[in-house]
Parts: structure tokens; C-alpha cells; sequence
């Protein structure tokens, strides 16, 4: 009986001798390949145009602030709807920070019933950037009512003296004909809008993998690489 287990361990150990190692090969994550690069008229002129706002706000936004960002909303037009007391709206995209990485676009609405644009001014550009996870959740949200929720503090920036100081939840800024101006966000209502976002994802998709990088529109790329 010993002989055979004597016996039996030897041919192992022969045959660990004489069969090479096999190595592990490494595993390679591949990076996901974008195969949509088209989106309808509507949504890939809010693209385009808040390609085209993120440049016009360069040099305004310190490079240190968006570096820390946690996301960034971007509205490039936000009009006023009505004659001396109306309201205002306009569609936008919301981006979210990933590590180094930017996600693609979700889409968004941004609506007051309120007066928010200074006298004389129909239409404005709107970037906010989100400093923090609670403003970052917050506007994650299928529906957000700027400036009601507790503990969300909001700063807009320039504009009628408006502070420097660059502390807040949300940093706001807005421009109309080349100049940055006062603007009241308060009260505001951010919404997600599911129908753009189908559009331009060629499907229904949740806004959670618009944001988790597991969706992509190739047009948008431009928009991102403008973040960095």
C-alpha cells in the first residue's frame, strides 16, 4: 500500500517536471468603443452650443475650481419668457466627473417661473459648476428645486459685484453679449429629460448610465475634451 502512494506521488512530481508552467495571461480592459456618432438636430445643437458656451466662459472659470468639480451643468440659452414679469427656461446638459473622466452628456431642463434675468436681457448663458457630492446627488435627481434644498448653498458669480470667494455647493456664472451678469437661479427648477436623452442615445436610457459611462454618443467628445 505504500509503495503505490510512494508511486503515485513520484509520477506527479515527474509530471510537474516535465509540463511547462502555464502562465496567467493578463487581462486587458478594454476601453469602450463609441459606435453612435450621430444625434438628432434638436439635441446636438444643445451640444454643439454648450461646446461653444464652455469656450466662451474660458478664462472666466478658474482652472482649479473645474479641476475639483464634481460635475458641471451647462445651459446655453436660458430665455426670458413673458414681458417685465415672466419666466425663464432653456435645455442643458449635465456632466459628471468619473475619476479623471467625463461622462456624456444627460439631458436636462432649467425653468423658473420668476423673473431671473436682469431688465433689458432676453437670453444668457448658464454654467454651474458642482463642488460637492451633496450638490452633485441633489441635482441627480428627476426633479430639483434650486435653492429650497437645505444645505445646498448656491453662489452666482460675477456679475453686479458678485462674490469671488468661490464657496458653495453649486458656483453659478452667467453672460449675455459678452459680458457676465447678475442672475437669480432661486427657486429654479431642474429636470431631467428622459425624451432627449433617447434621442440622443438612439434608445431609452437611465440617467444613472448616462452617468456611470455606460452609454456614449461620439459627438459629444468634443464637449468633454474641452472639460480638460
Amino acid at each position: 500500500m505504500k509503495y503505490l502512494k510512494y508511486a503515485a506521488a513520484s509520477a506527479v512530481a515527474a509530471a510537474l517536471l516535465v509540463t511547462p508552467a502555464v502562465a496567467k495571461k493578463p487581462v486587458h480592459h478594454k476601453a469602450m468603443v463609441c459606435s453612435l456618432n450621430t444625434a438628432p438636430e434638436k439635441t446636438a445643437h444643445i451640444v454643439n452650443d454648450a461646446t461653444q458656451t464652455l469656450m466662451d466662459f474660458r478664462g472666466t472659470i478658474p482652472s482649479s475650481l473645474l479641476a475639483r468639480a464634481k460635475g458641471i451643468i451647462i445651459v446655453p440659452s436660458l430665455v426670458k419668457v413673458g414681458f417685465i414679469i415672466g419666466g425663464q427656461g432653456g435645455d442643458g446638459v449635465l456632466l459628471r466627473r468619473n475619476g479623471k473622466v467625463w461622462s456624456y452628456p444627460a439631458f436636462y431642463s432649467l425653468g423658473s417661473p420668476s423673473l431671473g434675468l436682469q431688465a433689458g436681457i432676453s437670453s444668457a448663458q448658464v454654467v454651474m459648476l458642482l463642488m460637492t457630492d451633496a450638490a452633485l446627488h441633489a441635482v441627480e435627481r428627476e426633479e430639483f428645486k434650486l435653492g429650497s434644498e437645505a444645505g445646498i448653498a448656491i453662489l452666482v458669480v460675477g456679475g453686479n459685484g458678485g462674490d469671488t470667494s468661490y464657496k458653495g455647493d453649486i458656483l453659478a456664472w452667467a453672460r449675455a453679449s459678452g459680458a457676465y451678469i447678475g442672475l437669480t437661479i432661486n427657486d429654479s427648477t431642474l429636470k431631467q429629460e428622459p425624451r432627449l436623452n433617447a434621442e440622443y442615445y438612439d434608445h431609452s436610457v437611465p440617467f444613472d448610465d448616462v452617468f456611470s459611462g455606460r452609454v456614449c454618443n461620439a459627438s459629444a467628445n468634443e464637449l468633454r475634451a474641452t472639460l480638460h
